[in-house]
């Protein structure tokens, strides 16, 4: 089975693109990433820390029910206190994708990140309309 690699913003566009995408034949084992941050000026303790993760992973579950239930794969969600960038690159160095799906708002890749997906032999799948499967 092949696997893929999203970062999500959790906002409604994000999960009716992906579910688009989703309508292929081909079954993925997708792993549905939410990066999120402390609010800004706000010291990181425990409870600054845990108060983030238990909202974003509230919110990554409210967005994750609102995609098929009849997902042609798995789906995996996990929540990271990262940068989108950051936590990316963590994913694809320790674990291996065949795609990393990206939409129109993610599509500005920096030029380390376009080497990694090169380097971990990810290809990018834009996720705008039917996607398009290559040989990896």
């Amino acid at each position: 089975m092949k696997t893929a690699l999203y970062l999500t913003n959790c906002t409604a566009d994000a999960s009716q693109i992906l579910h688009r995408w989703s309508s292929t034949d081909e079954p993925v084992r997708l792993t549905v990433v939410y990066p999120y941050t402390i609010e800004t000026g706000r010291a990181l303790t425990k409870d600054s820390f845990h108060q983030a993760k238990n909202q974003a992973e509230t919110r990554l579950q409210g967005w994750a029910n609102q995609l098929p239930q009849a997902w042609p794969g798995e789906v995996r969600t996990e929540t990271l206190l990262a940068e989108p960038e950051l936590a990316a690159t963590l994913h694809l160095l320790l674990r291996g994708y065949d795609y990393m799906l990206v939409d129109d708002e993610q599509l500005g890749l920096s030029e380390a990140a376009s080497a990694l997906l090169t380097q971990t032999q990810t290809q990018l799948c834009q996720l705008c309309g039917k996607p398009t499967y290559a040989a990896v």
